[in-house]
């Protein structure tokens, strides 16, 4: 076994490792759809990257639907 240097105390190390069991079994993901996020073609305006950007170009709708999720912690449209 490899042993990891770190900063944390011990005692503060035994606490993170507490919570990070406890909530093994309360995580849940959410997926952004797609209707929200254009991919769009190559083009120097973004260093001819394939990149993902917001269909209404803020990210307004993004936001609201990141609130609706913490929020309601459940399936949220667009």
């Amino acid at each position: 076994m490899e042993s990891i240097e770190t900063d944390i105390a011990p005692s503060a190390a035994s606490i993170l490792a507490r919570r990070f069991l406890q909530s093994k079994d309360v995580i849940k993901s959410q997926v952004l759809s797609e209707e929200l996020l254009l991919n769009p073609a190559k083009s120097p305006k973004y260093d001819n990257l394939y990149v993902f950007i917001p269909e209404d170009e803020s990210l307004d709708q993004i936001h609201k639907w990141i609130e609706c999720v913490i929020a309601t912690e459940d399936r949220c449209g667009s």
